[in-house]
């Protein structure tokens, strides 16, 4: 029998050509080899290598390892194909471990944003604290914001919260929370007036 070195080895040459075949007959032999294939699929998702994602995945390697990990390196990573990749799969939107409308808002990605409300995703950890953390971001208050990345990406995602989340209803002090935001925030400063007339609560009569 081959070593486990030789094994991995031999997984890395299928994986480099995309030889998914060959990938299912290796990772047959043990689950140490299963294992180390679904570490190896979340390194090449955080790489954006999409041949070796696709061949992982057609072979039949776990996507849900680690509570889906995968997915989640690719939206935190920007990879929106692999994203779609995985999708396609498999995973489903409504039942993460983690909530990716926040995830991808945090990194600042508002095509992928759009993607997840496009498929379905829902806002778990409440829609006024996520709009308020891409504020945050867009006006570089945010604590962990990228060195660098500039504010225009989460300027976008502040666009897109507000495009699909009219409805939300809010308490009287997030209101006063709110508009102080808009206030700050004059490249959505329009819309989110707009959007924030949508979700006061009606006055008390």
């Amino acid at each position: 029998m081959l070593s486990f070195k030789r094994q991995k080895y031999l997984i890395k040459k299928a994986v480099s050509v995309g030889d998914d075949s060959k990938i299912q007959r290796v990772i047959a032999h043990s689950a140490k080899l299963r294992r180390h294939c679904q570490r190896q699929l979340i390194k090449e998702v955080g790489a954006g290598n999409v041949v070796a994602v696709g061949a992982f995945i057609r072979a039949g390697v776990d996507i849900a390892y680690g509570g889906h990990r995968a997915f989640r390196c690719a939206i935190t990573n920007g990879h929106l194909d692999i994203a779609k990749m995985l999708f396609a799969a498999g995973v489903t939107l409504s039942n993460l471990p983690f909530d990716p409308i926040l995830e991808t808002v945090r990194d600042g990605y508002a095509e992928i944003l759009k993607w997840l409300f496009a498929n379905g995703a829902q806002i778990a950890i409440g829609d006024f604290y996520v709009l308020n953390t891409a504020v945050d971001m867009a006006l570089n208050v945010w604590p962990s914001r990228p060195w660098g990345a500039p504010e225009e990406d989460w300027t976008a995602c502040v666009d897109v919260l507000l495009d699909h989340s009219l409805g939300w209803r809010l308490s009287p002090p997030e209101v006063e929370k709110v508009a102080k935001r808009v206030a700050e925030f004059a490249p959505c400063k329009a819309k989110a007036t707009a959007w924030l007339a949508e979700v006061m609560p009606p006055p008390e009569r």
